[in-house]
């Protein structure tokens, strides 16, 4: 590892990138960034990120340079000393990985509701208003599924622009 804070950064676009379709999905619909909420998503945090081995010199440079140190033991009770402090290592790792993709994922939410706001106003400012209530109701369906359109929309403009740019 080289410097400890790119390699989070880089581990979490990557992980983000390599599972679009999961994130695509949780941005259309609008989810925070919760294992409980996001089909996969710990499953695949844990293959991808956490499930990983550290030698000792790997594993103190990890846990010299880590925000979010892991400190549940159980989770490295019955270890030998070495792989423990490997596998504290893993998922202080993961830890930090995880807090670095919950802000990008974040960053990219606030940027998919801006260019929501930004497509639904430009698609609904010439529809007509009345005050007759069955247009009205049509109004609303339209409206709805104009608003549907425009999240699609945005999160594939959004997600396009992060892939090409590693950035929000």
């Amino acid at each position: 590892m080289n410097n400890y804070r790119t390699d989070v950064q880089e581990n979490a676009v990557d992980f983000l990138i390599d599972n679009d379709d999961m994130v695509k999905d949780a941005l259309e619909n609008n989810f925070d960034w919760d294992r409980n909420d996001i089909a996969d998503l710990d499953q695949n945090f844990h293959e991808q990120i956490t499930d990983r081995e550290y030698h000792l010199e790997e594993a103190a440079y990890v846990l010299k340079h880590c925000e979010n140190k892991e400190t549940d033991s159980g989770l490295w009770g019955g270890l030998e000393p070495e792989q423990a402090i490997g596998c504290q290592a893993a998922f202080s790792f993961s830890n930090d990985v995880w807090f670095e993709c919950e802000s990008i994922y974040n960053d990219l939410k606030d940027k998919v509701e801006e260019v929501e706001t930004e497509l639904y106003e430009t698609a609904t400012k010439d529809a007509p208003r009345t005050r007759d209530k069955v247009r009205e109701l049509d109004e609303q369906i339209l409206d709805s599924e104009v608003s549907e359109e425009c999240r699609r929309t945005a999160v594939e403009q959004v997600f396009d622009l992060f892939i090409k740019n590693k950035e929000v």
